[in-house]
C-alpha cells in the first residue's frame, strides 16, 4: 500500500494534525492514481523535484448547494439602454 510507501510529516494545527506526504517526481509517476487517492480523502499530498517541493496535489471541489433564484435581487443595476442596439462601429471596430 502506497500510505506506508511514502515521507510523512506530521504538523499541528490547533488541536487537529496534519499530515503530510512527499514524494519524488520519479516516485509518484508510477503511483499517481493512490496519490489522487490520499488527497481526496483530505491528506495533503506534496511531489518534490530534486528533493524540494514542486507541487501540492488539490482537491477541485464543486460547489455545493442549490442555487436560489432572486438571492441578489436589488444588487445588479443595468442601465436603461442595455437591450438598445450597438452601433457598427462597435463591431467593425472603426473609431
Amino acid at each position: 500500500m502506497i500510505y506506508d510507501r511514502f515521507a510523512i510529516q506530521v504538523k499541528w494545527i490547533g488541536d487537529n494534525a496534519m499530515s503530510t506526504h512527499t514524494v519524488n517526481l520519479d516516485e509518484a509517476e508510477g503511483h499517481l492514481a493512490e496519490l489522487i487517492e490520499l488527497a481526496q480523502k483530505g491528506e495533503e499530498v506534496v511531489i518534490a523535484q530534486k528533493n524540494k517541493p514542486a507541487i501540492k496535489l488539490v482537491v477541485c471541489r464543486r460547489p455545493g448547494g442549490k442555487r436560489v433564484a432572486g438571492l441578489h435581487q436589488g444588487k445588479v443595476h443595468l442601465s436603461n439602454d442595455f437591450n438598445d442596439s450597438l452601433e457598427d462601429s462597435f463591431w467593425t471596430g472603426e473609431h
